[in-house]
């Protein structure tokens, strides 16, 4: 009896698995069945520390017009035509290396960027 209780389970745990996985696989048509997904995103540290070095620094920022500011999110290219610049090297120093991808300032919100020009994560709010 036990043993069929175990068989049952175990069966219901692995149709429950591949129905996750399909779902996860019709959600993301672009990406191969199997490939894992990765958020790369600013640590704790590097949030912190830049938020507290363009506070001491808000002569560097503008303010970004109504419009693109609108548009400026993750998982979307930066805005055509949108002026941007790198951090200082001091700033660059402090930030974890990652192969591929960029720090970027655009008016006063600092953003990572992937290899593709996708943004990966938005630090903004910095005021």
């Amino acid at each position: 009896m036990r043993a069929r209780l175990l068989i049952i389970t175990a069966a219901l745990l692995g149709t429950a698995s591949q129905v996750a996985m399909a779902q996860e696989r019709d959600h993301n048509k672009n990406a191969p069945k199997n490939a894992p997904t990765v958020s790369v995103v600013f640590t704790t540290a590097e949030r912190s520390y830049l938020v507290s070095y363009y506070r001491a620094h808000r002569n560097d920022l503008t303010s970004l017009p109504p419009g693109i500011a609108r548009n400026l999110s993750r998982g979307k290219p930066l805005p055509p035509g949108i002026a941007k610049k790198h951090p200082p090297a001091e700033v660059t120093r402090r930030l974890v290396v990652r192969p591929g991808y960029e720090t970027l300032v655009v008016g006063n919100v600092v953003v990572l960027v992937n290899p593709r020009g996708i943004v990966s994560d938005i630090l903004s709010g910095i005021f």
